[in-house]
């Protein structure tokens, strides 16, 4: 399942920063807006994978 991260804006206008998951991207919009977040930057978090042995 991807990670998102993502930077919010709560009901108390503070901005909140963190990491979620979800198995899409509007899944992962629906979730940060159920939890009564205001998205400001939503994107997938990828890890750099290193393929050197």
């Amino acid at each position: 399942m991807p990670s998102y991260i993502y930077e919010c804006i709560n009901k108390q206008r503070e901005l909140v920063r963190g990491q979620i998951t979800a198995d899409s991207f509007a899944s992962a919009i629906g979730k940060l807006k159920r939890m009564g977040l205001a998205i400001i930057d939503l994107q997938e978090f990828t890890a750099a994978v290193n393929d050197r042995g």
